[in-house]
């Protein structure tokens, strides 16, 4: 619990609807051609203001850095604490096509034993590039971003903020630290510009398209991974605007009617 002038600022809470549990242990289980895992995790919620209609939009920059802090501070312990966590997952729904479930604003955490097939697969092209060109390749692409500029939306002295080249939706939108550290991580001077960027984006966001829904993930390493090269963890943001169809959903391709660059360039016009 964050206190301010005496009374209570942003909370932490167990989930009350969790989709898994802390009691126990993850037992796997074979059946026929299937393993399944039984459900343990840790699920909180973090309830970020006092105040009922707040988004990433009109909180001050002092209430996204207490955000961030909290994202930081039960992040490092649900990591380090926990040895029977594998991956730490930190997301913020907004808006009726996101799945929200609750009206007050908050974020939640959700940690578990396992990481997914999808995920394993990304982690694992990754290695393949290092082991390759021995270097990141999300340093690689920022500098390739940065150099080109269409797809740019912002930058300051920490953080960039783009549309990624393949955008499976209009205005994805990722904010990826300059600086190389596979887990979610943040030094004192990173804190305020991460917050700049969020609030910067988010208000553009707001004011392009009259606060759309969307689903804001923090991508980074497996635990004990923190450290590695071939990692690099960043914010991912999908604007929601329509659900898959059924050739995305028949196929893994993502239809997006607009173009990562033109998505850049009205954001980047937007005048705050």
């Amino acid at each position: 619990e964050l206190k301010e002038a005496g009374k209570w600022a942003l909370r932490v809470v167990p989930n009350k609807y969790a989709p898994c549990s802390g009691a126990g242990a993850p037992h796997r289980r074979i059946d026929g051609n299937f393993i399944s895992i039984s459900g343990y995790g840790i699920a909180e919620v973090v309830i970020e203001s006092r105040k009922h209609n707040e988004t990433l939009a009109t909180y001050s920059l002092h209430e996204i850095e207490n955000i961030l802090t909290a994202y930081l501070v039960r992040y490092r312990e649900l990591t380090k604490l926990h040895p029977k966590i594998d991956l730490v997952t930190i997301f913020r729904n907004y808006g009726p096509l996101a799945g929200t479930s609750l009206l007050h604003p908050h974020s939640q955490i959700i940690a578990t034993p396992i990481v997914p097939a999808g995920l394993r697969d990304s982690f694992y092209e990754a290695r393949r590039y290092c082991d390759a060109f021995g270097t990141c390749v999300v340093c690689d692409y920022i500098k390739h971003e940065l150099e080109l500029g269409t797809r740019i939306v912002l930058c300051n002295e920490h953080f960039v903020v783009l549309e990624p080249f393949a955008a499976r939706v209009p205005f994805e939108t990722w904010i990826v630290p300059l600086r190389h550290h596979a887990g979610f991580d943040l030094r004192d001077d990173e804190l305020p510009a991460l917050a700049t960027a969020i609030s910067t984006t988010f208000r553009k966001l707001h004011k392009l398209m009259h606060q759309p829904s969307y689903n804001l993930i923090i991508k980074t390493a497996p635990a004990g991974q923190e450290n590695v090269e071939h990692l690099h963890w960043y914010i991912e943001i999908l604007v929601r605007t329509a659900g898959p169809a059924g050739f995305e959903l028949g196929s893994g391709i993502y239809i997006n009617p607009i173009p990562p660059e033109e998505a850049a360039t009205l954001l980047r016009d937007i005048v705050m």
